[in-house]
Order: C-alpha cells, then structure tokens, then sequence
C-alpha cells in the first residue's frame, strides 16, 4: 500500500470497523501507509486493502494444498480431453454424455482458473 488510503477509505474504515470485524472476526480495522509483511493485497472498490494473513494462515501449507488441486484438476481435462479427442468414443457415446463430458470439462478449467489465481495472488504475499 504504498499510497496513503484516502480519506473516504479511512472515514468508511472507521464507520464499519464494528460491523466489519464481526463480519471478519478480527479484532480491529485499521488504516496504514504500508501493508504489513505477509498482506494479501485487494483492490475493493478503487482503494487497496491488506489483509494481514502472517501467523494467521501457514502461506506455504496453502500454496502446497493449492498445488495439489491444480495438479488434481489438470489430470482430470486431461481425462475428458483424452475421451472426447477419441473419435470412437465420441462416435458411439450418446449425445447427452457427449454434453456431460463438455460440461465437467468446462467446469474443471473454469476451477482452475480460480485455483490458478489463488495460488498466483498468495505468490505475491
């Protein structure tokens, strides 16, 4: 956070505290010139948020896990890319599971996106 948080940030940070540190089961909001070591940086709504997650959550123990269910996803569209690339398979299998391998295929890429960018962004903390 290398800028100072604007006012309005400030201003909001003070008027929610008690809501959002109940929402977030922390114990104080605050502001800051600089994101303490080991922050998750976010952009909410134009202004950067920290979320200080050292001693809170073992980073590496997550990148491990994230690691895990990358590699899970990646041999499971290999699974249905493979099926679906074998023209004899496709030839004989009926249309609706056709539709359903092209669904779990979509729904696998599309987690790993999201697993992918989690473990992008705790590469940055």
């Amino acid at each position: 956070m290398s800028d100072a948080p604007s006012e309005r940030a400030a201003g909001s940070a003070r008027a929610w505290s008690d809501s959002i540190g109940r929402l977030a089961r922390v114990g104080s909001i605050e502001t800051a010139e600089v994101a303490p070591p080991g922050s998750l940086l976010l952009v909410v709504r134009g202004e950067t948020v920290a979320l200080p997650l050292a001693g809170v959550v073992d980073l590496n123990a997550e990148k491990a896990r994230l690691d895990r269910e990358i590699v899970k996803e990646k041999l499971e569209i290999a699974k249905v890319v493979s099926k679906l690339g074998n023209d004899d398979f496709v030839a004989r299998a009926p249309e609706d599971v056709i539709a359903e391998h092209q669904d779990r295929l979509e729904t696998f890429q599309a987690r790993l996106v999201k697993l992918t960018g989690a473990r992008e962004r705790l590469e940055r903390i």
